[in-house]
């Protein structure tokens, strides 16, 4: 086990917590899928899981030991966050960006203009990243992540919503550039609201329903079945086995 969640909660205020007694144990190279309804805690987990917030009950481990005791230099070093909405607090080259994936690991120039390549970022790379669009920054946000961690085999991906914004073709891209991460031995967490792509992606699923409660974990096959689903969104869903892969839709 690379990242651990143990009896994890959290609550913003004092009223209904946002995250109710999750623990989650992923290994290294695992791709899983967060899954469940909007407001049902999915980011509110990712940011515990990459310390961004302070559990209000259990604790979250990296690499074997409690996450608040890793410094925050080797943290930041095997911890990569991809938010939803990438944006960028300075007006620099895109090219910078990904760089600075690797503030705190050793340089590696091949390592970016191959994160350049890999999210086809090559024709964008001296255009000031904020100027870009929603889906380009967010795979500006992604090739930095990339560069960071490619060559790190106990490292680990916290993306939420990674493909927001993206059209299908660049979808399709981030997700296979983000299973040839897993394929060299970092843990993937992601996010997914399109079902289908959760599906196709994960090995492995959690299910969070309301009030952040886990519904279902397991292999993607078993957590993400019609029924927990159901349960979780409160519609009816159909599961298709096809020829491209599984298809996952509401019925």
């Amino acid at each position: 086990m690379i990242l651990g969640a143990h009896e994890l909660g959290f609550s913003y205020t004092a009223g209904a917590p946002a995250l109710t007694d999750v623990t989650l144990n992923v290994r290294a190279g695992e791709r899983v899928a967060l899954v469940g309804p909007n407001g049902g805690g999915k980011s509110t987990l990712l940011r515990l899981l990459c310390g961004a917030l302070t559990p209000s009950a259990g604790r979250v481990t990296l690499d074997g030991r409690p996450l608040a005791d890793v410094p925050l230099a080797r943290r930041a070093a095997l911890l990569a966050y991809v938010a939803p909405s990438a944006t960028f607090g300075a007006p620099l080259p895109v090219r910078r960006i990904v760089e600075l994936g690797r503030r705190r690991r050793p340089a590696r120039p091949d390592l970016i203009t191959s994160a350049l390549e890999r999210f086809e970022l090559n024709a964008l790379s001296d255009r000031n990243a904020q100027l870009l669009s929603s889906g380009q920054r967010q795979r500006v946000s992604l090739a930095r992540a990339w560069a960071q961690l490619s060559d790190c085999d106990s490292g680990v991906l916290v993306a939420d919503e990674p493909t927001s914004a993206m059209d299908p073709r660049y979808t399709r891209l981030a997700l296979a550039a983000l299973r040839e991460l897993s394929e060299s031995g970092v843990a993937v967490v992601a996010a997914l609201h399109d079902l289908t792509s959760a599906a196709r992606f994960a090995d492995s699923a959690l299910v969070l329903g309301e009030g952040g409660r886990p519904l279902a974990c397991g292999s993607s096959a078993e957590a993400l079945s019609t029924e927990r689903l159901r349960e979780a969104f409160g519609v009816d869903f159909l599961r298709l086995d096809t020829a491209a892969g599984t298809v996952i839709t509401t019925g």
